[in-house]
């Protein structure tokens, strides 16, 4: 089996009564989440000793036992059991329980701050470090993606944060004016992120029949809703009095903007101001405002590809995970494309098999890069420009 679901609870171990299982994980996502479906007896028990089972002491998964969940021996989940709803009658055979839980970094989602205040000099990783210390979290560690500078904040990025505000909520902030991702690695450990572009995956997705058909089915989801030709941003005012002056557009030196052209937008008057997060100076404005543009483009425009196996076809020694790209050959969506995968997710049901969920994006996604307009490769090349971008 190509999933594994490993509980650390005594005489627990490994856990092989699962009759489902779903695992999410994605690049938007600060925290991955799973759902198993079980069966909290051993059915090939004799009957006279299945009706003597108490399902509260003798069932190995409890809420907030810690999981790890893995695929081919390498982990994709670390966290903990959240909810369990049980299913029960007179007949033992039908019991069933459903497993919820998410990565150790759910507590960071949920939990609020008395209240937050920032001293400089200092930085997003320590920020992290000192919401970890908040917490009392011991057992999440902060990677950095290799290759990946993180820019100090400056002293005009302090700033205070009020009774309630979620932890998560203020690394986001900080996050996003630093233009990188919030993820979690396989262990849950907190890991800043930008797309990649180096890793990549052999395997070629295709629906060509001419060629080895890798694509059970799939769908291409297009909202020009979602994107905005003139991106604006104005500073938070660095004194949170003035925020009122901010909003009512005042061009005060305290308050700079930027923009940036989303040349894929001809509709020109589809504009879009917004505040940042928090104070900033006119470079980093610049790039927040290429980072909205550039998330907008992302969300307008997604792939989503049902695979059978959880390990790429020539990529033996991998697993389908995000931030890596592959080539796709789509005769039926959008020609031929190199994308970049945003989220995965892993099944596995006892009477279909392993089954993956890929949902793709454009390959500069999460980057400052935005995309040009470019004509596609498909059947209707001459007219897809304006249906597909």
């Amino acid at each position: 089996m190509a999933i594994t679901v490993e509980i650390d609870e005594p005489n627990a171990g490994e856990y092989v009564g699962f009759e489902s299982i779903e695992v999410i994980r994605s690049m938007e996502n600060f925290s991955g989440s799973f759902t198993i479906q079980a069966a909290p007896i051993d059915l090939t028990d004799p009957p006279d000793k299945v009706a003597t089972k108490n399902l509260k002491t003798d069932w190995p998964v409890k809420i907030n036992s810690k999981v790890k969940i893995l695929v081919n021996e390498q982990p994709i989940l670390t966290g903990y059991v959240e909810s369990i709803n049980i299913d029960y009658s007179a007949n033992p055979d039908s019991h069933t329980f459903t497993i919820t839980g998410r990565d150790k970094t759910a507590d960071i989602i949920d939990s609020t701050c008395e209240t937050f205040t920032l001293v400089a000099p200092t930085s997003l990783v320590k920020i992290a470090k000192e919401i970890l210390k908040l917490l009392g979290i011991t057992d999440i560690k902060i990677k950095v993606q290799e290759g990946l500078t993180i820019k100090p904040l400056a002293a005009s990025d302090i700033a205070s944060f009020p009774y309630g505000t979620s932890y998560f909520d203020i690394l986001e902030e900080y996050a996003k004016k630093s233009q990188v991702l919030l993820t979690t690695d396989g262990d849950g450990n907190i890991l800043f992120s930008r797309a990649i572009t180096t890793n990549k995956f052999k395997t070629v997705l295709s629906t060509n029949p001419k060629t080895k058909n890798t694509i059970k089915k799939g769908s291409l989801a297009i909202d020009a809703s979602k994107k905005f030709y003139k991106y604006i941003v104005k500073s938070m005012a660095s004194d949170s009095s003035n925020v009122a002056l901010a909003i009512l557009g005042n061009d005060d030196s305290t308050n700079p903007t930027q923009q940036a052209i989303d040349d894929t937008v001809n509709r020109k008057s589809r504009i879009y101001n917004f505040i940042s997060e928090v104070s900033c100076n006119q470079p980093t404005l610049k790039d927040r405002a290429k980072w909205e543009a550039n998330f907008r483009q992302t969300q307008a425009k997604k792939y989503l590809y049902t695979v059978g196996l959880h390990t790429p076809p020539d990529d033996p020694k991998e697993i389908w995970k995000p931030n890596y790209l592959v080539d796709v050959q789509d005769i039926f969506g959008d020609g031929d494309n190199e994308l970049l995968i945003n989220s995965v997710t892993y099944r596995y049901n006892l009477s279909v098999g392993s089954e993956v969920d890929l949902e793709l994006v454009q390959k500069n996604a999460f980057s400052l890069e935005l995309a040009k307009l470019e004509k596609s490769t498909g059947a209707n090349a001459e007219d897809d420009l304006n249906i597909f971008t």
